[in-house]
């Protein structure tokens, strides 16, 4: 370097110019994102969407469960904008708004038993979905456990279908919301997820989670060609199935 010029770096620094990159840090250093962690505005629109959802559903079947209940609605729907309210911060601390989400769900079903348990607990079920795209998959496991504990409640409120339902919804939407390999899937589960989206159950495949995560779907329906020869074939026709079924029965 000749003598009396500063380093290149050093000059640039002050001019004001920006830093020199370096190399090796990774995508998320560049981004300015550490690993796991929701950028501001795709975590608020998340919160708004999920809060807009639980408002819509949980806050609406609060309005005609406790129509002329006394008290018991308005400290219901208290405890719905609270749900709604947390799910701010369910990308900064998904465990903790976890478990306000279940506690505040079930206290809304202890007042309004005809608020299903699967309702009640629908922010916690969203928050579930967040920790397991975000979180580590052992966290995720501890916290799909605990979002099982309730599955008696469901049992003795609706009998064996109300159980399967609750249990369905639970585990299956972490299995579609999850970022872990569909191949570490259960293959049981993954059989499971296939044929609710393919048969449209929506309480626990939604329309936007079809088409949000299609390609996972269909992971898991490749899957089932483990089980037996032309199954994975079967599932996938059974849209077109039950459409011509509904056409034939409409037609008779």
């Amino acid at each position: 370097m000749p003598a009396g010029h500063p380093p290149k770096d050093a000059a640039q620094a002050r001019r004001g110019g920006p830093a020199p990159a370096v190399s090796g840090g990774g995508d998320d250093a560049l981004d300015g994102e550490a690993p796991g962690r929701v950028p501001p505005r795709t975590a608020r629109a998340l919160w708004w969407g999920s809060a807009g959802l639980v408002l819509a559903v949980l806050g609406t079947s609060v309005l005609v469960a406790g129509a002329g209940d006394g008290r018991r609605p308005a400290v219901a729907g208290a405890l719905v904008l609270a749900q709604a309210f947390a799910l701010r911060w369910q990308t900064r601390a998904p465990v903790a708004v976890l478990a306000a989400g279940a506690v505040t769900g079930l206290a809304v079903w202890a007042l309004l038993p005809a608020v299903t348990l699967t309702g009640a607990l629908l922010a916690a079920q969203i928050t579930l979905c967040v920790l397991s795209a975000t979180g580590p998959r052992r966290l995720s496991a501890w916290a799909l456990a605990a979002m099982c504990l309730p599955a008696p409640l469901a049992f003795t409120a609706g009998g064996p279908t109300g159980l399967a339902v609750y249990l369905l919804t639970v585990v299956l939407a972490a299995a579609l919301h999850g970022d872990g390999p569909v191949q570490d899937i259960p293959l049981a589960d993954a059989a499971l997820l296939a044929l609710a989206a393919a048969g449209g159950v929506r309480s626990v495949v939604s329309r936007r989670d079809r088409k949000t995560f299609r390609a996972r779907i269909d992971a898991g329906t490749a899957r089932l060609a483990a089980l037996a020869p032309g199954l994975e074939k079967t599932v996938r026709a059974l849209p077109t199935t039950m459409i011509a079924a509904q056409g034939g029965m409409g037609g008779s």
